[in-house]
């Protein structure tokens, strides 16, 4: 999960932090305040066996505060 910013009104992106390397699904981004935003997102549950995304295993949420500015 990567979060990207723009400065310019979306003409370019940054990356502004990275988050989670595994499989995850859907998320939203909230704004907090001018220089924090609440992520929420899926992240999957790979069972032992290795098992990948898709597999009827189910998702977890996970979050954190990003700084955005």
């Amino acid at each position: 999960m990567t979060v990207f910013k723009s400065q310019d009104s979306g003409a370019s992106w940054r990356i502004a932090a990275h988050i989670y390397n595994e499989f995850s699904g859907y998320s939203a981004l909230a704004g907090l305040n001018a220089t924090h935003a609440g992520l929420l997102w899926e992240i999957s549950a790979v069972t032992p066996s290795g098992n990948p995304p898709g597999s009827g295993q189910p998702y977890h949420l996970a979050y954190t505060v990003v700084q955005i500015a």
